[in-house]
């Protein structure tokens, strides 16, 4: 009681000064003459987000609008530490947030005037140094997935502008690593060496001072085929190793040392002849490919996989796709068959 009166005696002690000095009128402007609350606010009568066909399932969401309403603007993705925004985090530009990439494509779809409201060079712009990390996915407050949003922007983006060079070769990563596993001495040669390597480099857009990717000199596959039938197997414990495309041509040793110690845990591993985990299409937007390979790996894995026969994975990007995207790419047809396929996959050492 004694602050209230306090304030309100100090503010009286002041508007007379004022009045005493002629500024009376000003002070009286000033205190009731403010800006309308209601003025430059997003939502309005006008305000409209066009719903769109898409890929991805957004149903959860409310639809494709309704993922990006999810941003409410609290700039968290503006933080310095953690996970989310490592783009922001290196370039501390407002168009490099979680934010502004919700923003922009908010900005499009409610006034674009183009039948294809994705095919605008400015989301493109802001888009392109998301990592599709999945950081702002964990971190922000509202769980904005911009890495799906991404996806579903670039395979729109890429209908009206066509695909990249580079995208290309980047998404179709398994049909050259499975060409090159033909020679993989020959192969290693020339990404490593500086001539080769970097002509390479420049004539695919990547940087001359990265490294590619080596081919190891068998496959993990082809590992596994010549020792499938070594020796009988006596324990009922078993376990489904999903051999990615990262595993069977780069990472081998790290697939031979998953199995030797699956084995040593006393499980018998199995695997068929699935598909690739559709990662690389994901990452660089191209899901029409993407929906037919997560599609075609559910059909096979659904009939094999359950709770006595878990699927197991050693890249993490690859199989966390079973429990991120291929929910959400598998359609009617499917949409049973995934959450349960999703529910029963782990990385090697979650499972472990």
């Amino acid at each position: 009681m004694f602050c209230s009166c306090f304030f309100f005696q100090a503010e009286d002690g002041i508007r007379d000064a004022q009045e005493s000095r002629g500024l009376g009128d000003v002070y009286k402007r000033q205190k009731v003459h403010g800006p309308d609350p209601r003025a430059d606010l997003r939502y309005g009568p006008a305000y409209h987000t066009l719903e769109l066909h898409t890929h991805y399932d957004f149903g959860a969401d409310g639809g494709f609008a309704g993922a990006i309403e999810m941003c409410n603007g609290a700039g968290v993705c503006r933080k310095e530490s953690g996970t989310m925004c490592p783009s922001f985090m290196a370039t501390k530009n407002e168009k490099d947030t979680t934010r502004a990439r919700a923003n922009i494509l908010r900005e499009f779809l409610t006034n674009s005037n183009k039948p294809n409201r994705f095919d605008h060079k400015e989301i493109y712009e802001v888009m392109d140094l998301c990592l599709s990390c999945k950081g702002c996915k964990s971190e922000c407050p509202s769980n904005v997935d911009v890495a799906k949003l991404k996806a579903e922007f670039l395979q729109h983006y890429y209908d009206a502008n066509g695909v990249p060079f580079r995208s290309k070769l980047i998404a179709n990563f398994t049909a050259s690593a499975k060409l090159g596993a033909l020679v993989p001495g020959l192969y290693n040669f020339a990404v490593t060496n500086t001539f080769t390597g970097n002509t390479i480099k420049k004539l695919s857009g990547f940087a001359v001072k990265r490294s590619m990717p080596t081919l190891y000199k068998t496959t993990l596959q082809q590992l596994l085929k010549k020792h499938k039938n070594e020796k009988p197997f006596t324990s009922d414990k078993k376990v489904f190793l999903f051999c990615d495309e990262f595993t069977n041509y780069n990472d081998t040793e790290t697939g031979i040392a998953a199995i030797r110690l699956l084995t040593a845990l006393k499980y018998r591993v199995v695997t068929v002849n699935h598909d690739n985990s559709a990662r690389t299409f994901i990452s660089k937007g191209l899901l029409r490919k993407a929906k037919r390979i997560s599609r075609k790996n559910i059909r096979i894995l659904g009939e094999i996989i359950d709770e006595t026969l878990p699927l197991i994975g050693i890249e993490p990007s690859a199989i966390l796709g079973f429990r991120d995207e291929y929910p959400d790419l598998a359609g009617d047809e499917l949409r049973e068959k995934a959450p349960k396929l999703a529910d029963t996959c782990y990385i090697l050492d979650d499972f472990i």
